[in-house]
């Protein structure tokens, strides 16, 4: 593998980031960082779901991959960088994976053809849920167990102090989403019921079907307030 990135990189890290960019991010002081983001994380159908597994470990033996908007990504900035960044600048992690769903635009729902949103088969969901549940033990979990020492082999042995974790991206508002959602989110908070499960929007109308899970916290495309969501959703 021949890499062309700088050498120095922000605080000197390993595999860090460039550090000019990575300042001015951290010159904006945020309380939080969402990663890898949007439409990235459901991927172009199952087999593009972005798999966190595959962005740990040594950098050319990652799962490099294209995304939904067909550019490469060879996930060199993975989760263990992703954490230690948010540490160096002071911001709460708040990693998101697929919920169990592809995104409804892959290959384009405009096109004749396209395949639109895919839920992963239900007997394999055990897998995936487990999936989720490792990220969580791969941030917080002791040395001694899998993840964790799997965390502190990478370089840090201390926990990275999880709190928030984001399930799916504005996804379509189906059965397959909502069952999937479902087995995800009851599975995080009978094991970690400290974690604050995030769900993402792109219509208030689907407050109440977010809710009724259980959601702790929802972010929307909208000027209204989480209290003004509540509000009109219990009327108080």
């Amino acid at each position: 593998m021949i890499s062309l990135f700088p050498q120095k990189t922000f605080k000197n890290r390993a595999n860090g980031l460039r550090a000019d960019l990575a300042q001015v991010i951290a010159g904006l002081k945020p309380h939080f960082m969402r990663f890898p983001g949007g439409c990235l994380t459901h991927g172009d159908g199952l087999q593009n779901i972005y798999r966190w597994k595959n962005t740990i470990g040594p950098v050319e033996q990652r799962g490099e991959q294209r995304n939904i908007w067909n550019y490469h990504q060879s996930v060199g900035l993975g989760y263990f960088e992703y954490f230690q960044f948010c540490e160096d600048i002071g911001a709460k992690p708040l990693p998101v994976l697929a919920a169990g769903v592809s995104c409804q635009n892959s290959s384009g729902t405009w096109r004749i053809g396209s395949i639109g949103q895919q839920g992963i088969p239900i007997d394999e969901m055990q897998a995936y849920v487990q999936d989720v549940l490792d990220l969580i033990e791969y941030a917080n979990g002791l040395v001694t167990s899998i993840w964790g020492a799997k965390r502190a082999a990478a370089g840090h042995p201390a926990p990275f102090h999880l709190e928030y974790i984001g399930i799916g991206n504005e996804d379509k508002q189906t059965d397959a989403f909502r069952t999937r959602f479902k087995m995800i989110y009851d599975a995080v908070k009978a094991k970690h019921p400290e974690i604050t499960v995030v769900g993402t929007l792109v219509h208030l109308r689907q407050v109440p079907t977010m809710m009724q899970v259980g959601i702790m916290r929802i972010s929307c495309r909208c000027p209204l307030s989480m209290n003004t969501i509540m509000k009109n959703h219990h009327g108080f």
